[in-house]
């Protein structure tokens, strides 16, 4: 805030956003998008009565922030902040199921968060009113309840709208009652790490309200929010669920929700009896398999899957794999750390793959101005030689017969794609022309360009494109989907998903016939061996996707007469609706948590209630709201404690004074306020108190400031023990996704401290790395005082950070590295090893921390009352070193062992033992408790 009051925000047109308001709406966009910002209006607006219908619920001037992350489908909601975002790109085939319109989808789906999320009544609105949000009981639900509710409304648009009515959720409900693998109640809460991951609170949430839909009647929806949204009690059953949360059910339902989890999953067990998959099973890989190839005798496909590693530690993988058909051998040929964008193309013996790819200047704040692009590589499957011929943010692809690569982009003026040529003898990009189809797919052979894609309001279906003429004809076109193509001689084989079942078909271009392909289960990706007759398609089971395989056997198929959706009639009168600019965006910048505190005697008491770790809970679906569906995640590689990123030694000494303040003579009584801008470019955490010991009062502020994103800054200023100013910038002049060296930021910062009596500025640099199974990352920097700069001490130092992280089978080895020299400090510059209650007495030196770690046993159960998820059972064995230039050095080794644990819903807890030697040959055991790293 301090910044803009300097730098009007018209000098330098960051803070060019633009709004459209009615009284229930203020959508912020950036110029160049208005017409999705008009979309999205005027999308909420139809539907909005619905949504307060099923919620019962109803609020005013949210802010909506329309933002252009790139090729990336997603939307999160934020209840405690209270705004909305939309990203503009439509999802591709598949990701979110049916999606006729994006801003239908997307804008129901996430303003139903709101009002469901922001559903009070009674004492609780009381204290919402008072202390914001964050005390809204409705946010004390399972995801599983927050998701299913939202899916369950999104799939209410039409029946060829959203993921309840696309089929992949009902196959996949098949899939685990046939392999009896049906979740509990709180296996479904906690969302292990097996598919379908976190997808699953989705997946289950919805299906199970769309049976308390069909059994009880979607009105008692709005009766149990009602009730429980009323309540305080509520506050203690992400504790106890039947302190409040099952008693509610039963009050509407007349069951407790163990009861009618029962109760639907026999009703799951009857609809679903006749399930099972078609074919020979050929792998045992499940998670995510897509993108399935033949030719010359092997299959080529993409596979994405998660191997845990350690206590709440696991590394994500993206490969795609060769197999030989006849030897049933297989190897890797590519592995990367990004994620595939697009279905793989062979043509002439070579393999076309995309993976994702970021860079700045996005319209958006919420990813610091970052979006999604790909890299189309080029590989010669003989030779091994990859190269990446074509960077652009593309939707599909195609390989002509010359080499020439037909591609499409959105068009970002209106709905629709503008279709490029890249010309690989002279590598320019030629637009050829613009057409109101989406075009998602592009598959060619030496006559044919076939495409599946879709206009506005329907789903995406196959046609084939005249490259001269631009005119699109429909081969296979209904209002469900059809795609996932490929080319075998004279067929054309796609998937559909015909009355929500998805199967394999093929289309004749000799007799312009349809022929049905697999008649039970789940079938994508199909792929024909001539040579054999012989069908392959990537199948479904509890575990998730794998290859399976059948003798072929076409069917004549006569395709039903689906009746399409009636685009709706929108009744929004554009001469109420009202502009305005970036004033809009700064008044939502009052503040939404307000808590009262008290400080006294090294003890700090929030004057709230448990609920208040449901505001982590709601940062954190903020950032992973999942519209990736059943394609592949955008965030790739090492989800470990250090993910390869260099853990500031440094810092965790600055972080573990500033906690052992000595408030021994001090009580403080105040206020606490945290808020931010609904578009993202500042948030600010401010305390006011008054000392009644000292007389006087007491703050503390920090600012962060993304205005300048991709620059990000921060000021932080607190009397509270003693006066102390930190101000810092610092900006990504590296930040990728894909293998190699990953990030270099460069940043200084001033701290100000002991009473101002210490002046510090520190220049540092800090680098990652990353590769498919090796992550690492540095940081340095170099504190300098002088007593010139006002500071008590003349001082230049140097720190140091190293870690490296090894992916080995089901483990890892991690390796940190902290090189200190700081002879003129008068404080502790190390932090203390495992086994020494002491840190190291020196101001030159290192310390070292070598780590084993692996999962023991899977443990995978939970219990609902009291609530709490047992997962894994993990182990670390440990050697740290603590070596002074001078002075003696230190020496522990020992054994570490975590029980995952998962607790209120959504939060994970390290609840472990360890045993630990030092070289004085003194023994311990410490129990240890700690969040989730």
């Amino acid at each position: 805030m301090f910044i803009i009051f300097i730098f009007p925000s018209w000098v330098f047109g960051w803070g060019g956003w633009k709004t459209l308001k009615t009284a229930y709406f203020t959508v912020i966009y950036k110029p160049g998008y208005e017409i999705q910002a008009w979309d999205a209006l005027r999308n909420l607006e139809y539907y909005r009565p619905s949504i307060e219908k099923l919620t019962d619920n109803k609020v005013f001037h949210l802010p909506v922030v329309i933002e252009d992350v790139g090729t990336v489908s997603n939307g999160f909601s934020d209840p405690i902040f209270f705004n909305t975002h939309l990203f503009t790109y439509p999802p591709t085939a598949g990701i979110l199921g049916f999606t006729e319109n994006w801003w239908a989808n997307v804008g129901v789906h996430e303003y139903t968060h709101i009002l469901h999320l922001t559903k009070s009544a009674g004492i609780p609105k009381v204290l919402a009113t008072l202390f914001g949000t964050l005390f809204t009981p409705n946010l004390a639900s399972p995801g599983w309840v927050t998701e299913g509710i939202t899916v369950y409304s999104e799939s209410q648009i039409s029946k060829y709208s959203g993921r309840l009515n696309d089929g992949f959720f009902d196959a996949y409900i098949g899939a685990i009652i046939s392999d009896n693998r049906f979740p509990s109640l709180p296996k479904a809460t906690y969302s292990p790490l097996e598919f379908p991951g976190y997808e699953g609170i989705y997946l289950y949430g919805s299906e199970f309200f769309n049976y308390l839909s069909k059994i009880y009647g979607e009105e008692k929806f709005n009766h149990f929010f009602n009730i429980y949204g009323s309540s305080i009690l509520s506050y203690f059953s992400p504790i106890f669920p039947f302190i409040r949360f099952d008693w509610t059910a039963k009050r509407v339902y007349g069951k407790s929700f163990p009861a009618l989890w029962r109760e639907w999953h026999n009703y799951e067990t009857e609809r679903f009896k006749d399930f099972a998959m078609e074919g020979k099973r050929l792998t045992d890989y499940g998670w995510y398999v897509k993108d399935l190839k033949v030719s010359e005798r092997k299959l080529y496909y993409a596979r994405r899957y998660g191997v845990k590693t350690g206590a709440f530690n696991e590394i994500w993988f993206n490969k795609i794999i060769e197999r030989d058909i006849d030897r049933e051998k297989e190897q890797t040929i590519v592995s990367t750390t990004s994620f595939f964008t697009m279905p793989l193309r062979i043509r002439n013996g070579k393999l076309y793959y995309a993976v994702a790819e970021i860079k700045p200047g996005y319209a958006n704040a919420s990813f610091t101005t970052y979006g999604i692009y790909s890299l189309l590589h080029e590989k010669d499957i003989s030779t091994g030689q990859d190269r990446v011929i074509l960077k652009e943010g593309m939707r599909a692809f195609g390989v002509l017969w010359n080499g020439n690569i037909l591609y499409s982009k959105d068009n970002k003026e209106i709905f629709g794609s503008e279709i490029y040529m890249y010309e690989r003898a002279t590598g320019a990009k030629k637009l050829l022309f613009t057409a109101d189809y989406l075009v998602d797919e592009i598959i060619t052979d030496d006559k044919r360009i076939i495409v599946s894609a879709r206009k506005d309001w329907q789903n995406f279906s196959i046609y084939t494109l005249d490259l001269e003429t631009h005119e699109f004809t429909p081969l296979v076109h209904t209002p469900y989907f059809e795609g996932l193509l490929s080319l075998y001689g004279n067929k054309l084989f796609f998937v559909a998903n015909f009355g929500g079942i998805y199967s394999s078909y093929a289309y004749d271009f000799s007799s312009c016939k349809v022929y049905r392909l697999t008649h039970n289960g789940f079938a994508t990706y199909p792929v024909y061996d001539e040579l054999n007759d012989t069908l392959y398609f990537v199948g479904l089971n509890s575990y998730g996707y794998d290859i399976y395989c059948r003798q072929a056997e076409f069917r004549e198929f006569q395709l039903p007469d689906y009746q399409a959706t009636v685009p709706p009639v929108f009744p929004l009168n554009e001469k109420e609706v009202f502009r305005g600019g970036y004033f809009d965006n700064l008044k939502t910048l009052i503040p939404k948590i307000r808590l009262p505190i008290i400080y006294s005697n090294q003890e700090i008491d929030l004057v709230c209630c448990p609920i208040t770790i449901f505001a982590n809970k709601q940062l954190f679906l903020k950032h992973t709201e999942g519209v990736w569906g059943r394609g592949f995640p955008m965030s790739g590689g090492c989800s470990a404690k250090r993910q390869g990123e260099a853990f500031s030694h440094r810092e965790s000494v600055v972080a573990q004074k500033n906690n052992e303040r000595n408030l021994s003579d001090t009580t403080l009584a105040g206020l606490q306020f945290i808020g931010g801008d609904a578009v993202g470019d500042f948030s600010y955490f401010l305390t006011m108190a008054y000392d009644f010991n000292k007389q006087m009062p007491k703050y503390s502020v920090n600012l962060t400031n993304n205005f300048f994103a991709p620059l990000q800054s921060y000021i932080i200023f607190d009397n509270i023990d003693s006066r102390m100013l930190k101000i810092g910038a610092g900006y990504p002049f590296i930040n990728k996704i894909s293998q190699g060296l990953s990030e270099l930021w460069l940043g200084l910062s001033s701290n100000l401290h002991n009473d101002f009596s210490r002046r510090e500025v520190e220049p540092y640099l800090n680098t990652r790395f990353r590769f498919p199974t090796t992550y690492g990352g540095l940081r340095i920097g170099i504190p300098v005082e002088r007593k010139e700069m006002g500071s008590n001490i003349n001082r230049m130092a140097l720190y140091t950070d190293l870690a490296l992280l090894q992916y080995l089978p089901n483990s890892q080895l991690s390796f940190d590295i902290h090189g200190i020299y700081d002879p003129d400090n008068p404080g502790t510059v190390f932090s203390k090893i495992r086994g020494y209650k002491k840190a190291l007495d020196a101001k030159i030196g290192a310390t070292f921390e070598l780590e084993y770690s692996r999962p023991l046993l899977r443990i995978r159960k939970g219990i609902w009352n009291p609530n709490v998820f047992f997962e894994d059972l993990c182990t670390t064995l440990f050697v740290d070193f603590g070596i002074p230039r001078e002075g003696k050095s230190q020496f522990s080794t020992g054994i570490e062992i975590y029980l995952e644990t998962k607790v209120f819903f959504i939060m994970g807890i390290r609840i472990g033992v360890r045993m630990v030697a030092n070289r004085e040959k003194k023994t311990g055991i410490e129990v240890i408790i700690g969040t989730a790293r």
